[in-house]
């Protein structure tokens, strides 16, 4: 795993980035109910700050405009390949997604949340190879596929694809 770590101008670019797309959500009414544990505007924020922590570690730009209705499963477009970043604060990071929602990206990667301004990025895989790989599991809030650490490509290899 490769450690990033953020800085303050950087949280606050994740901040800024991820209330520009809630801010959009919210008034189209938009938003899901993320329960006890994070509110929706919450989620985009620790989303928002994998992807920064990913742009640093890549020197990617970040997509900054606010889409109501999503980004269509693709933070970056980088050599006509789609990126997903997923961020978690779980250890181990599984990367997971909703059976019932394609993995729509051609990459994505894992990012593990230590704390505020400390990201881990976990892997890497692309679609092709998580459909082969993943397994499912509920993890409290419905079927989820999911992949390992283990299952992923070391984050230093999508260096020579990008």
């Amino acid at each position: 795993m490769i450690k990033v770590i953020l800085y303050a101008e950087d949280i606050a670019k994740a901040y800024a980035i991820a209330n520009l797309r809630w801010n959009g959500k919210e008034n189209f009414g938009s938003t899901r109910n993320y329960g006890k544990s994070k509110t929706s505007e919450r989620v985009h924020q620790i989303g928002a700050l994998g992807e920064v922590a990913v742009a640093k570690y890549y020197n990617l730009d970040i997509d900054t405009l606010p889409r109501i209705q999503g980004d269509n499963g693709s933070d970056f477009l980088c050599h006509s390949k789609h990126i997903d970043v997923q961020t978690t604060s779980y250890n181990p990071p599984h990367l997971k997604y909703d059976v019932k929602h394609p993995f729509r990206a051609d990459i994505v990667i894992l990012v593990r949340r230590i704390t505020e301004d400390s990201y881990e990025i976990a892997g890497w895989i692309t679609s092709e190879k998580f459909e082969e790989l993943n397994t499912t599991r509920d993890y409290g809030y419905g079927l989820r596929k999911f992949v390992t650490p283990n299952d992923l490509m070391l984050p230093e290899k999508l260096s020579e694809i990008i």
